[in-house]
């Protein structure tokens, strides 16, 4: 098999409401105020320069850009995050055999994701590919998931231009952030996607899980974002789901990741005696202390 050089998909915004399932009466209006007063061009445009160390989504003269090579490592890690959903957290849970050779493959996949930050390579031979679709289930849902992990961060950007947020920093930008991924979850939850649906978590906790990962520092805000670990938890909270739902369990798994895969030398013991939740908190509060 020869390998695909990467080419993600290009996306617009009619794409956006009818394969990314963002096909609400409110988010429609949005958008047609935003064309009409040309506050928003009707194009998503993939910016190829680099890697994704410069940004992963912006807006620029009114059009949205989306880092080429941060898509490509966006569906990495939708893929990645399955095999583990999969592969280890179902059999942790309920007794049964782990899949080594599948989480072999989830971290080669992780890898090559986040090798792309030097800029784009041909996609390896060893892991799977989005259009083999036909021939591999889980590319099929990674493919899903993935769309609505690149609808929540294009929302967010949306989000921005819809409440007229204007540049500025500290309390007041941090707010703004907030109220970006708030509008931007609800878009996604308001018609076509019911909250309880696990693929519909699991698409905006790749998303967030991205955010951090591709961030130099997550554990501490900057002058105009706060902390990608306090958006993760912030936008998480939302869902309503108990303390020990796998995505709790994902999520303390999505920062262990996050610690091995950088380096970070975070010490942390799992306690059966406590919640993912309880847990996840603990760990964050650890983690956002540190950086005070």
């Amino acid at each position: 098999m020869e390998s695909t050089p990467i080419r993600p998909i290009h996306f617009c915004l009619d794409e956006i409401f009818n394969n990314m399932r963002l096909n609400n009466n409110e988010f429609h209006e949005v958008i047609k105020k935003l064309l009409a007063n040309e506050r928003l061009s009707n194009r998503i445009m993939l910016d190829s320069r680099g890697g994704w160390q410069e940004f992963a989504v912006r807006v620029r003269n009114e059009q949205i850009l989306m880092n080429e090579c941060f898509l490509s490592l966006l569906w990495c890690m939708s893929y990645y995050t399955l095999l583990i959903y999969n592969s280890f957290l179902v059999p942790f849970q309920t007794g049964t055999n782990v899949c080594n050779e599948k989480l072999k493959l989830a971290q080669e996949i992780l890898d090559y994701g986040m090798s792309l930050k030097y800029g784009d390579d041909e996609w390896p031979t060893n892991i799977p590919y989005p259009r083999e679709v036909d021939a591999n289930e889980d590319v099929y849902v990674a493919n899903f998931i993935c769309s609505i992990a690149a609808n929540f961060i294009i929302s967010h950007e949306i989000a921005h231009r819809h409440h007229e947020h204007q540049p500025c920093n500290g309390v007041e930008s941090y707010k703004q952030e907030y109220e970006a991924d708030d509008t931007a979850f609800n878009w996604l939850n308001k018609e076509g996607i019911e909250l309880a649906d696990f693929t519909f978590q699991m698409g905006i906790f790749v998303a967030l899980f991205a955010t951090f990962m591709t961030d130099l520092c997550p554990e501490k805000g900057g002058d105009r974002h706060p902390s990608s670990f306090s958006r993760f938890e912030h936008v998480l909270n939302k869902f309503k789901i108990d303390d020990e739902h796998q995505i709790w369990a994902l999520s303390l798994m999505a920062i262990g990741a996050w610690n091995s895969k950088l380096n970070k030398n975070v010490e942390f013991y799992p306690n059966e005696e406590k919640s993912y939740k309880e847990q996840f908190a603990e760990l964050l509060e650890k983690l956002l202390l540190k950086n005070k």
